[in-house]
């Protein structure tokens, strides 16, 4: 009586809401009609659906058409068995129930005692009698298998037909989504009208447009990604609904474990960045390069047939190198003398217009004339390390991004009794980059990989959590209730390189480095139209 009057207090709201919404982006549904061997409809038969796993078993009554439904099941294999009075009982074992799909299970009932069981082997058909989304599944054995590169869970999205990636020009800068989540352009659609959804909880950043918790591919039990015609419940979605459901524990112990190592003893060396050893490596030309990634799962009962916890653990630890070409000022440039670059240079104070102004006697800009600004600037930046001609790139910088992640996940399950079911999830996600500038003390861009010049070189770190909880109860047959509740944090903290110094104050360039929280560190500058911006330095974000 006591629960009773708890889940009364709770469920008030659910009396208001009509029997026809089922909260299919979280559960399952099985249903049917049992008849004789006539075909004539079996009234008031029992039907009873038993999740295999956790040996939980729900109950529905056939109507006087031999119909039954039974709504609110989580994913997994149950076992649907029908009982008659006068008739044989039937079982099928191993239907396999997923989230937002109705699966069609129907009973011929032969005459005899009620004693003797008749084993069905027909699977259920998936049937979509409620909605015609256009959608595609993807099921644990799938999400577990399948070869994906980092085990990004955001990786299945982008196998979906009718999904790509959002222009990679339009996306935000790495430093901000530090855990490689991406922007989703579906069916033309803007990635701003998709919708993650992580155990019926919002998972998605509004501002940015991406999933916040990238849930572990140990702790998915399955994902659906809906991209058209979804349910008017989706209300936030113009585009796509990305569903996921975590797993739970059942009645026997379980546990799982993996490492996966990647190192750079078969990579090839680039012939034209990786020509000279690096500086400081002993010898090494070919940057360090390692991916280690490892984890494991356990679940199990804490009190059989009741009471489930699943938790899982994904740590990756990745050092990811790179080299490019790039062009710093030469030794005779850095002390006026600029004769190698086939130019002619003026001096622009004794001439009010280019006409009139006289050229440097063999190019070379006097001592004199040298803004000592500039002259200390320059003492931070790397001498040239690889032979160039002209203004062609002098430069050869190597080196590696760190990249460090620990992401895990929990969740609970309480089986009240057969009408009411509890559960909550706690995810916990922290990513970490660590990007050094190719110029050292001078700043400029990180190593990528790939060759590129733009590279992000500073520290970012992203501390992720989202909470899920909730309970579904059975007010009668036809009226069912579910409660969710959902909380998340997105919090992302970029600096640069060198926040903590004062090269231009040090210098005498005044109103820049005023202190060490947001204007310490190079400033950025760039010598336009020469090279294609080779001249790149400081910090950027």
């Amino acid at each position: 009586m006591r629960l009773r009057r708890i889940m009364s207090a709770l469920i008030v709201a659910g009396l208001c809401l009509p029997a026809t919404t089922f909260a299919q982006a979280v559960y399952g549904s099985v249903v049917g009609t049992v008849t004789d061997a006539t075909g004539a409809a079996v009234p008031n038969a029992k039907v009873t659906i038993r999740d295999m796993d956790r040996d939980v078993s729900n109950v529905a009554t056939t109507n006087e058409s031999g119909n039954y439904n039974q709504r609110f099941l989580i994913v997994g294999r149950y076992q649907i068995r029908a009982e008659a009075p006068g008739f044989q009982t039937s079982v099928m074992d191993s239907v396999a129930v997923s989230v937002d799909t109705e699966v069609k299970v129907d009973f011929k009932m032969n005459v005899g005692d009620l004693t003797q069981t008749v084993e069905v082997s027909a699977e259920g058909s998936l049937l979509k009698t409620e909605r015609s989304d256009v959608s595609t599944t993807y099921s644990q054995k799938a999400v577990q298998e399948l070869p994906m590169l980092n085990r990004r869970f955001t990786n299945f999205q982008l196998t979906t037909p009718g999904v790509s990636l959002w222009p990679v020009s339009l996306n935000a800068a790495s430093p901000e989504n530090p855990q490689g989540s991406y922007r989703l352009q579906v069916n033309g659609q803007s990635f701003a009208g998709v919708s993650h959804l992580l155990d019926g909880t919002d998972n998605h950043d509004a501002v940015l447009g991406w999933i916040v918790i990238n849930p572990t591919l140990e702790s998915v039990t399955e994902a659906k990604v809906t991209t058209a015609d979804y349910d008017a419940e989706f209300g936030t979605a113009a585009a796509a609904v990305v569903s996921a459901q975590t797993k739970s524990g059942t009645n026997q112990l379980h546990g799982t474990g993996f490492e996966f190592l990647r190192n750079d003893h078969l990579i090839a060396r680039n012939p034209f960045t990786q020509a000279r050893p690096i500086f400081g490596s002993n010898g090494r030309l070919i940057p360090i390069t390692q991916w280690n990634q490892f984890g494991g799962s356990l679940g199990g009962p804490v009190k059989k047939n009741k009471v489930f916890l699943f938790g899982d653990y994904q740590g990756t630890r990745r050092n990811s190198g790179g080299s490019v070409l790039l062009r710093v000022p030469s030794l005779a440039e850095r002390t006026g003398d600029l004769s190698g670059l086939g130019l002619a240079i003026y001096d622009p104070s004794n001439g009010a217009t280019p006409a009139t102004r006289q050229q440097f006697v063999g190019n070379v800009i006097p001592v004199s004339k040298m803004s000592s600004q500039a002259l200390a600037l320059l003492k931070y930046f790397p001498a040239p390390n690889a032979p160039a001609s002209t203004d062609q790139p002098n430069f050869a910088g190597s080196g590696s991004v760190k990249f460090n992640d620990d992401a895990f996940n929990t969740r609970s399950d309480w089986y009240a009794t057969d009408k009411l079911h509890v559960f909550g999830r706690y995810s916990f996600a922290n990513f970490t980059i660590t990007a050094p500038g190719i110029y050292g003390a001078a700043g400029g861009p990180g190593y990528d990989p790939s060759g590129g010049t733009s590279a992000f070189a500073g520290s970012s770190s992203s501390l992720n959590h989202s909470i899920a909880a909730g309970f579904d109860y059975a007010l009668r047959p036809n009226l069912f209730t579910d409660f969710r509740f959902g909380f998340f944090r997105y919090q992302v903290f970029v600096v640069p390189n060198g926040l903590e110094t004062s090269p231009a104050k040090d210098a005498g360039i005044p109103g820049l480095n005023l202190d060490k929280t947001f204007t310490g560190g190079m400033p950025a500058f760039f010598i336009n139209d020469y090279g294609s911006n080779l001249f790149k330095f400081g910090y950027a974000l």
